[in-house]
């Protein structure tokens, strides 16, 4: 039996129980990330192309793949200690769709 026990509709996050049948259950997070990548294709086309100044958003993040990757790297990985594996994450080709802003970080 599979029920949906919560919707988040500002993040698009769904949470779904999952019985089991023998007792036990899971609980699945899923998310559309589709309108996030729209979003960040039409900044990426739209960002200028230096680097001059102090900040540049360079990705937007999805809260779903914010939580994968915390729970892959077992820290969060918004902290100034795990710059460099964020930076590698935004820069592969794997999590392009994240960026917002060309180049390298």
């Amino acid at each position: 039996m599979k029920r949906i026990l919560d919707f988040d509709a500002h993040t698009g996050l769904t949470q779904i129980y999952h019985g089991n049948g023998d007792g036990s259950f899971a609980i699945q997070t899923v998310q559309d990330v589709t309108p996030f990548l729209g979003d960040n294709t039409a900044a990426r086309n739209n960002a200028s192309t230096g680097w001059k100044g102090e900040f540049h958003e360079v990705a937007s993040i999805p809260p779903l793949v914010w939580h994968m990757w915390w729970k892959e790297l077992g820290d969060d990985p918004g902290a100034r200690r795990n710059k460099v594996w964020l930076a590698a994450k935004l820069n592969s080709s794997e999590f392009s769709g994240l960026r917002t802003k060309e180049g390298r970080i």
